[in-house]
């Protein structure tokens, strides 16, 4: 049920013990993905407006996958569901200068 999702989901992944020893390019994996959501523009949607469309966890990663399915670039997730905002930022001279696409001025979970 999407009210329920990121809060069992970060019953491990905001667990640091669980995540122990999970590492990214940049280090060890941030155990803090859960409270950046709970701020973010999505999680106040699911649940102060009860909009059941808007995007939890599995939303962007899939129920089981680490990474956001189908990306080279965070920028293809978010392109999913803000299309329209995606084709423009493609043709935008930002394209070239911001390597993280989105996540540049927006982060990735506290949007």
């Amino acid at each position: 049920y999407p009210l329920n999702v990121a809060t069992t989901c970060a019953r491990r992944h905001a667990d640091p013990a669980h995540m122990a020893g999970y590492q990214t390019a940049a280090g060890p994996l941030p155990t803090t993905q859960f409270a950046a959501y709970t701020e973010s523009v999505h999680f106040k949607a699911l649940t102060e407006t009860q909009d059941l469309s808007a995007p939890t966890c599995n939303d962007c990663h899939g129920n089981h996958g680490a990474a956001p399915p189908g990306t080279g670039a965070v920028t293809n997730v978010c392109g999913t569901c803000h299309a329209v905002f995606a084709e423009k930022f493609a043709m935008s001279p930002h394209k070239d200068v911001f390597e993280r696409g989105c996540i540049e001025c927006h982060d990735n979970h506290k949007i």
